[in-house]
C-alpha cells in the first residue's frame, strides 16, 4: 500500500472512530414482518437460498446491513420502498451510473452538521465520482448492482445537515476516484 493510500485509510479509520451515533428506531415493523425478518436472518445464517419481501428499513438493522456489506444478502429490487431481500445475486439489477463531479463543484456539497467529516449526498445521482472522502448517501445506494464500486462503513442513523434531521443514511467513499 502506497503512502498515500495509507494516509487516506488511517483519516477514513480516524473519523469512522469518532462517530456516534445513537441506534434509533426509525420505524415501527409489524410483528409479523419481525417474524419474517428473524426466519429469513436464520435461513441465511444457515447457508440456505431464501427470499423475502421487506420494508427498505430492514436493510438498516445491523444484522442485515452487516450481511449486505459481506455479499450474503442482495436486493433484488425495490417498489415503493419494499424491498425484496435475497440469498442469490441478482442477474438483472439496477444500474445507477455517477458522472457527477466534486472538483470545481466544492460549493455544492457540505458536511453533516454532527459529523464533519462526511459529505451529505442527497440523492444518488448526485454522488461525485472524484470525491476520496466519506459520504452519506441515502439507503437507496445497496440496491444497485455497482454497489462494489463503494467501500460501505456503516449507517447514520441520526444524522444532521443545515440543521434538519435526516433519514439514516450509508457511510461509503468511492473505491476507485476518477481523476478529470
Amino acid at each position: 500500500m502506497s503512502l498515500e493510500a495509507t494516509a487516506k485509510k488511517e483519516l477514513v479509520d480516524s473519523i469512522l472512530k469518532v462517530m456516534v451515533t445513537p441506534c434509533v428506531k426509525t420505524s415501527s415493523h409489524s410483528e409479523i414482518e419481525d417474524n419474517k425478518y428473524s426466519a429469513f436472518i436464520k435461513q441465511v445464517n444457515l447457508g440456505r437460498d431464501a427470499k423475502i419481501q421487506l420494508p427498505l428499513d430492514y436493510a438498516l438493522k445491523d444484522e442485515m446491513f452487516n450481511l449486505i456489506k459481506s455479499s450474503k444478502v442482495f436486493i433484488e429490487n425495490s417498489i415503493k420502498f419494499i424491498t425484496t431481500f435475497t440469498t442469490k445475486r441478482p442477474s438483472v439489477a439496477i444500474n445507477q451510473s455517477f458522472i457527477e463531479k466534486y472538483i470545481g463543484n466544492e460549493f455544492i456539497y457540505s458536511f453533516l452538521d454532527n459529523h464533519p467529516g462526511i459529505i451529505n449526498i442527497d440523492k444518488l445521482k448526485d454522488i461525485p465520482i472524484d470525491y476520496e472522502g466519506l459520504m452519506a448517501v441515502p439507503p437507496t445506494v445497496l440496491e444497485y448492482k455497482n454497489i462494489n464500486r463503494f467501500n460501505v462503513y456503516r449507517i447514520l442513523y441520526a444524522p444532521k445537515h443545515n440543521g434538519k434531521s435526516l433519514y439514516p443514511r450509508v457511510v461509503v467513499s468511492n473505491k476507485f476516484v476518477t481523476a478529470n
